[in-house]
């Protein structure tokens, strides 16, 4: 994304906020019911006490594994084998050995009865499966790549395979800025209007 463009929708947001407080404190002053003021002791323990709570999140860690994954599947060249090479063939071999071990342990693990990811109720969503499908996909991700990185050649050290995954949340870093201002104004919208 355009860094000036995420620059601005950092200040929007910064803005909203301020915005925000004082709204929750002319509406809390007027009596307006199922408002809670920003600027209350109450509030300001809130806001203070809840800062790492609310950008520590899942869509916080969810940017972070994606990103990773992104980098070690965008430089490992599996989204674009060379298969006229005997190296990326059989990388490609493994890759799907890989992909089917993974197929068949996630089925174990949510689709037979009394399986361990499945909610108490017996359903997929909502369960322990459903809360971890997006680190799971992240992990797939780096589980195929980064063996497909190394047996082609691509990665030769570990280091290697560090810069890959680094790559990834060096391209999602604009995000990781922009999003504690968007959590900080949504968990304050959701105070403000949740009394």
């Amino acid at each position: 994304m355009n860094d000036r463009l995420l620059a601005r929708l950092s200040l929007f947001l910064l803005v909203a906020e301020v915005l925000l407080v004082l709204l929750s404190w002319i509406l809390s002053a007027t009596m307006t019911p199922g408002v809670r003021s920003l600027l209350s002791g109450e509030g300001m323990r809130w806001y203070m006490g809840g800062l790492v709570r609310m950008v520590g999140s899942w869509p916080m860690v969810w940017i972070l594994l994606l990103s990773m994954g992104w980098g070690a599947l965008r430089k490992s060249n599996l989204l674009h084998p060379q298969l006229s090479l005997p190296q990326e063939k059989a990388s490609i071999v493994v890759v799907v050995f890989e992909a089917l071990a993974f197929a068949v342990a996630m089925a174990l693990l949510t689709l037979t009865p009394h399986a361990p990811l499945l909610s108490s109720t017996g359903h997929l969503f909502p369960s322990v499966f459903s809360r971890s499908l997006v680190p799971v996909i992240a992990f797939a991700v780096m589980i195929f790549s980064v063996p497909f990185g190394v047996l082609s050649g691509r990665f030769q050290t570990l280091t290697d395979v560090f810069r890959a995954m680094k790559s990834g949340v060096e391209a999602a870093a604009p995000l990781l800025v922009v999003y504690p201002f968007a959590a900080q104004f949504v968990a304050s919208l959701i105070y403000v209007f949740s009394a």
